[in-house]
């Protein structure tokens, strides 16, 4: 997080992520009361100096940061962690129904490996296996 607008540290700048649109990703992701933690809403200034922000308000903001543009390659490390399993298991279906993104996890989650279409695992910095389902 850095000294900006919640807009601001969500967007990252990209003018085509407007509101609506980060509101929609919410509602998919099951996020849309994010905006009750700030009094202004998108406007709301954050501070990562002053007020601390939650673990997991933080964590929502940087999922959403992370989702909310049409990039080619996603990467995320534990995505959930810290999370509840509703939000856990919204994120997984939504990164699940990416079609136009590469989407890498790092993750020690066995139930969601499961569900990947590709898994590499690494043992001494090291491929140790590779799986296709």
């Amino acid at each position: 997080m850095f000294l900006g607008t919640v807009l601001e540290n969500i967007s990252m700048g990209d003018t085509n992520i407007n509101p609506e649109k980060i509101m929609y990703l919410a509602s998919q992701l099951g996020m849309q009361d994010l905006l009750q933690d700030f009094p202004q809403g998108f406007d709301s200034i954050i501070d990562p100096t002053g007020k601390k922000l939650s673990e997991s308000t933080t964590k929502k903001l940087l999922i959403l940061r992370a989702l909310s543009s049409s990039k080619p390659l996603i990467v995320l490390s534990e995505p959930w962690s810290g999370l509840n399993d509703m939000y856990k298991q919204n994120i997984i279906k939504y990164i699940l129904s990416l079609t136009q993104s590469t989407v890498v996890v790092v993750t020690a989650d066995q139930d969601y490996l499961n569900l990947c279409t590709h898994a590499i695992t690494l043992s001494g910095g090291q491929v140790s296996s590779f799986k296709t389902n």
